[in-house]
């Protein structure tokens, strides 16, 4: 009983994992089954898409070829219908004149004069014929007609007949126009006329003008279409040149300009725009290098002295309290240059990229002149620093960047004016401008450095800015800042003389 007990758990087991590995095998198998007809819908779908990716010469010609293909047809149509409605119109009543002339001859005479309705109708082309009432039926009287007449037969078979009614009815590829009228003669006898009038010349006219409309407009469509296409493609040529040239513009050839002396439209203007685009681009890239290769300088004399110093502790710093005190005081001076000129490059990197949060509000700019030429005294007992016309005016603005710029400038006029010399600050007013002034008597700049100053590490005196320090930043971040506020800045400078900033700062 217990190997039963045992066979069937086995089995219940064995069932149990065929179960669940069936179920894996189909919803795996299902899922691939998906996967792969996912990617060949996809596939197929992109291969459709590149299939009627049509040109741009393609899509203007068949869009020129089909409006005026659509033209062509309404101009043939309106031809054709004015065509019919001028030769084969039956409501016009110039044509049934014969026919009166008929009926006015049975209404006026005793017995039918077949001689005068045969003489009509000969001269004006006209199928004629005529029943008589005999006990309530119509019988034929007179029958003049190359074909049966189909029109008589639809009376008498309908049981039904309309009086002066004009039908117009394609017979054998001819148009056939048909008027039914019922006259009494003298003698009260009751007569139906059927006239039919064929309009053989009329109806070969319009078939021979169908046939040559088509031919020409098919003849027309097919060469507007031949013409169009070499059109586009000669208007198109610029477009296929610019986008040669623009492939063969990388970073290694950026001076490659659009040719813009062929074209005098629209694409001249786009060329003129994209190379102006390519002109900016190169000053951009030439500007990156040019930064990028002085970061690399001014952290490449840092670096060095850290690792001449570090050689120098190596060697002979352990034992030696004066080479050791040295190293220390030149790595602490050189991580702080480091240091500082790391976080100006980041300033430069964020105002470039317009992340440089510059938060506006009203403070007193008296009171961050005083704060700065106070602090300055305290640091430097060198120079004469001196606050003049200080008037008490407010500025809206960021304090901060403010203060950063005001002091860039009043650091550069101490490093390069010489001991005993004055550094004066000035603030008023001039034609509602506010006008913050900074004057040194210091070595002052030559004339043709003064346009470059504020260029990202520039130095006019190489050999001076080696004895003061600095990166050559300290200009553009204040030339940044001071542009973010909308001042204007002019700088009047003389050699030995001293030099003179001048910063406007407009009304709110």
């Amino acid at each position: 009983m217990r190997i039963f007990k045992k066979a069937f758990k086995i089995l219940m087991y064995i069932i149990k994992f065929l179960f669940t590995f069936s179920i894996n095998v189909f919803i795996y198998s299902f899922l691939f089954i998906k996967f792969l007809l996912d990617k060949t819908i996809f596939t197929l779908f992109r291969s459709l898409r590149r299939l009627f990716r049509f040109s741009l010469t393609f899509k203007i010609t068949i869009v020129y070829s089909f409006l005026f293909s659509l033209l062509v047809i309404f101009l043939s149509v309106c031809i054709v219908i004015a065509s019919y409605v001028i030769l084969v119109d039956p409501s016009n009543s110039s044509y049934w004149d014969p026919s009166s002339d008929i009926l006015s001859q049975i209404e006026n005479s005793q017995e039918l004069p077949l001689d005068t309705i045969k003489i009509i109708s000969k001269y004006e082309n006209l199928d004629i014929s005529i029943y008589k009432r005999f006990d309530r039926q119509e019988k034929i009287f007179y029958f003049k007609s190359p074909k049966k007449n189909y029109l008589y037969d639809s009376i008498v078979n309908n049981g039904y007949i309309r009086i002066n009614e004009h039908t117009l009815r394609e017979f054998d590829t001819l148009f056939m126009a048909s008027r039914v009228d019922r006259v009494k003669s003298k003698n009260n006898v009751d007569y139906t006329v059927i006239i039919e009038k064929f309009y053989r010349e009329e109806s070969t006219y319009i078939l021979l003008l169908v046939i040559a409309l088509f031919l020409l407009s098919s003849t027309g469509i097919l060469l507007s279409t031949l013409i169009g296409s070499k059109l586009s493609k000669r208007m198109l040529r610029p477009i296929k040149n610019m986008t040669e040239t623009v492939n063969d513009i990388s970073v290694n050839h950026l001076s490659t300009r659009l040719d813009i002396n062929k074209s005098h439209d629209e694409l001249r203007e786009l060329s003129i725009t994209f190379n102006n685009m390519l002109d900016r681009l190169e000053r951009d890239y030439e500007k990156q290098n040019q930064f990028v290769s002085d970061a690399s300088h001014e952290l490449r004399t840092p670096i060095s002295v850290i690792q001449g110093y570090a050689s120098l502790l190596d060697r002979w710093g352990k034992d030696d309290k004066e080479v050791l005190d040295e190293s220390i005081d030149a790595l602490r001076s050189e991580s702080q240059n480091m240091k500082d000129l790391v976080e100006q490059l980041l300033f430069l990197a964020r105002s470039d990229k317009g992340t440089q949060v510059v938060n506006k509000s009203l403070f007193s700019l008296s009171e961050l002149c005083e704060e700065i030429v106070k602090e300055t005294k305290l640091i430097d007992k060198d120079h004469d620093i001196l606050l003049e016309n200080n008037n008490n005016i407010s500025l809206y603005g960021d304090r901060k960047l403010i203060k950063q710029a005001v002091r860039i400038f009043v650091d550069n006029s101490i490093k390069f004016t010489q001991n005993k010399g004055y550094i004066k600050v000035q603030l008023y007013k001039e034609n509602k401008n506010t006008v913050l002034a900074i004057e040194d008597n210091g070595i002052g700049i030559p004339k043709e450095d003064i346009p470059h100053i504020f260029d990202r590490f520039y130095r006019s005196d190489k050999s001076r800015t080696k004895e003061t320090g600095g990166t050559g930043l300290g200009l553009s971040i204040c030339r940044w800042i001071l542009n973010e506020h909308y001042a204007t800045i002019r700088v009047y400078s003389v050699v030995d003389i001293g030099t003179k900033i001048l910063i406007y700062f407009p009304e709110k």
